[in-house]
């Protein structure tokens, strides 16, 4: 009797020991599973990242495209205030839009006045209106080109909203950034950014210029429904501000050199005519 006693708490203890070393088994299969787990996400880890820097390797070696030769839509403080088309190869800084043309323009425009010919100037002050003007032309000239028009920014103290009017009589505003083709559109109008008049998901082009000329500027790009667009005559220096005449191509000048940019354009739009 005695030595039952006795060995009984070495049984339990024994018992004890067992079940430990059981658990323990079992935590160590446990971490086993889990060491396993966790080393093939490293080595995934770790071939996702030597395939990230072989890309990055092979995106530094290769050569960036170069930037295509262009036209921009820049602003200048010279003359109370003006608006050029600039020609380049290479992206101007500040440029308000830009396209692309679809035929390579001649050379002399890149070279002529450095690229630069003058749209219209005073766009400032009481004549913000020309502002507006000198805007819808570089998109008319966009379209001449066959090109898709870019709006790249604003001049803070004016910004602009640009609208589209095209054959199914849908009015698009442009959104900044995207480049859009011209292609099918029947008017395009540019109005402060936050005017009201454009509403309406759908107008009649001719009811889409006259609220554009009301809040800011428009003009046709169907020659008012033949097919053929407006070409809008060089302005005198006048005294007064009467809207600019739409000629015939057939009238239009054949030298094909741009006016001078120190000259001053009268009419409300004040827009060079010049085939640039």
């Amino acid at each position: 009797m005695s030595a039952d006693v006795a060995t009984s708490p070495q049984l339990d203890e024994l018992t004890a020991i067992r079940e430990r070393l059981s658990l323990a088994d079992r935590q160590a299969r446990v971490l086993r599973r889990e060491k396993e787990v966790l080393q093939t996400r490293l080595d995934r880890a770790l071939g996702t990242s030597r395939l990230l820097q072989c890309f990055a390797s092979a995106g530094a070696g290769a050569a960036a495209p170069p930037p295509e030769p262009a036209c921009y839509l820049v602003f200048s403080e010279s003359n109370m205030g003006s608006l050029y088309l600039h020609w380049s190869d290479a992206p101007i800084d500040g440029a308000l839009g830009s396209f692309v043309p679809k035929v390579p323009a001649p050379r002399f425009k890149f070279t002529v006045n450095g690229g630069r010919f003058e749209i219209c100037r005073e766009v400032g002050g009481p004549k913000i209106k020309r502002f507006y003007e000198g805007w819808a032309y570089f998109a008319k000239t966009a379209r001449a080109h066959e090109g898709r028009l870019t709006f790249l920014s604003d001049v803070p103290k004016v910004p602009v909203a640009l609208y589209l009017n095209d054959e199914q009589s849908n009015v698009v505003r442009v959104r900044m950034g995207a480049a859009v083709s011209l292609e099918g559109v029947r008017a395009v109008a540019v109005a402060p950014a936050l005017a009201v008049g454009f509403e309406a998901l759908t107008m009649e082009a001719r009811f889409f210029q006259q609220v554009g000329d009301r809040i800011g500027a428009s003009i046709a790009l169907d020659g008012g429904g033949d097919g053929t667009a407006e070409t809008l005559q060089p302005l005198q220096k006048t005294s007064t501000d009467a809207a600019p005449r739409a000629v015939s191509p057939r009238r239009r000048s054949s030298s094909g050199e741009p006016p001078s940019p120190g000259k001053a354009w009268a009419g409300s739009a004040s827009v060079a005519a010049a085939r640039v």
